[in-house]
């Protein structure tokens, strides 16, 4: 039996004079995103332009900033490194599910 999935679709567009390129595989939940990000980090504003253009495809996005941080979390102060940390729990939480018996093997 062929598999019936469709394959990917290259699309391109510009926002903010920037040409952005995305992949999409044909998921119509239109797969979330979490961008996590200290706005001392050099790569910050193409974050909020990448936030900006998902918006208006109507994507759903979260941005999440932490003033005064840089790009390397472990640098980060505590607790915004550990309100980071939780941001992703509670994202895979909400759109994955809480993990099941035998997901994870403790060491």
């Amino acid at each position: 039996m062929a598999d019936s999935t469709p394959g990917p679709t290259s699309h391109t567009f510009f926002s903010q004079r920037l040409r952005l390129h995305y992949v999409d595989w044909g998921n119509a939940a239109k797969a979330p995103l979490l961008l996590i990000h200290g706005d001392k980090d050099n790569a910050y504003h193409d974050a909020q332009k990448l936030f900006s253009a998902l918006r208006r495809l109507e994507r759903p996005v979260q941005l999440a900033t932490y003033g005064g941080m840089g790009h390397v979390i472990y640098e980060w102060t505590r607790p915004n490194a550990v309100d980071a940390a939780q941001r992703i729990v509670d994202f895979v939480r909400t759109h994955l599910g809480p993990p099941t018996a035998g997901t994870i093997t403790p060491n």
